[in-house]
């Protein structure tokens, strides 16, 4: 009772140095409560966590920000990058592909390419490319008015804020610049992967909501399949890791975040050369 006292007083006071360090008091106080056998409704993990988190913020003398509402721009940019590019991104991806690439499939005006001095490779290329272009001009736009929104609108904050990395069972500090950049990295390796497969589905199916629904399954399975097995050294061929692509960098007990890139990246060359020998057969 005595630490939650103090906790009230520093939070009163809005002293935030205090308020860490009385929270790692109590936290350490309900651990030690724990260990007796007795029940306490916060978990290990999360005990774990928030005294990483507060001694980090401690050592780099940043004052805390709410974790998923803050109005600081660095951490909100961050939240406007997590929403878009891990939760929503490749849904909005195919949204906006899918009419462009399948849609000639339904309506078999693809066929008037086939008449074009083109080659096939040519084609397959070009759609990729346009799909690709399409994709990143939409990402862009998008985190463009975040931005905008974040800089009118925002406080002043510290892209030198932390974002904990779990490693073998022990945090790390990562700062949320270096963590924006692994997660649009992780995000655009995925994004040629996804829009190379929906090509090659597209060529299966010729039907947008079949392409759809058979690309949505494979991310979920994919990415389901990857929190099923606990292979370490699934991390180096499942491509699938990186569906969303925070948790790769966030959790990496069993991998390193950048096992699954060039495998990716492998997948994707190989889905395109079966897309354009798929066309080939198809005409012959």
């Amino acid at each position: 009772m005595r630490l939650v006292e103090e906790l009230r007083g520093a939070v009163a006071t809005d002293n935030w140095k205090t308020t860490l360090t009385v929270e790692n008091r109590l936290f350490i106080a309900i651990r030690k409560y724990k260990a007796t056998g007795e029940d306490y409704p916060i978990s290990e993990d999360d005990i774990s966590y928030r005294l990483a988190m507060n001694h980090t913020l401690l050592d780099l003398g940043i004052r805390p920000e709410p974790e998923n509402y803050s109005t600081a721009f660095p951490n909100y940019f961050k939240q406007v990058v997590d929403l878009f590019l891990n939760y929503g991104g490749f849904l909005i991806v195919l949204l906006v592909i899918g009419e462009i690439i399948t849609r000639e499939f339904e309506n078999k005006s693809i066929n008037l390419l086939f008449t074009l001095p083109l080659s096939r490779a040519k084609i397959i290329w070009s759609k990729y490319l346009s799909a690709l272009i399409i994709s990143i001009f939409t990402f862009s736009f998008i985190i463009a008015v975040g931005l905008m929104i974040g800089k009118l609108f925002g406080q002043e904050g510290t892209f030198a804020y932390p974002v904990l990395v779990e490693k073998e069972g022990h945090f790390y500090y990562l700062s949320t610049i270096h963590y924006i950049y692994f997660v649009v990295l992780l995000f655009t390796i995925m994004l040629l992967f996804v829009i190379a497969l929906y090509i090659f589905y597209s060529f299966i199916f010729k039907h947008i909501l079949a392409a759809l629904s058979a690309m949505i399954a494979t991310l979920l399975g994919g990415y389901q399949l990857g929190k099923w097995m606990n292979w370490e050294a699934l991390s180096w061929v499942n491509p699938f890791q990186y569906t969303i692509s925070k948790e790769a960098i966030l959790y990496q007990n069993n991998h390193l975040f950048y096992q699954g890139i060039p495998i990716t990246l492998l997948a994707t060359l190989l889905l395109i050369v079966a897309s354009i020998i798929r066309i080939k057969r198809n005409l012959n």
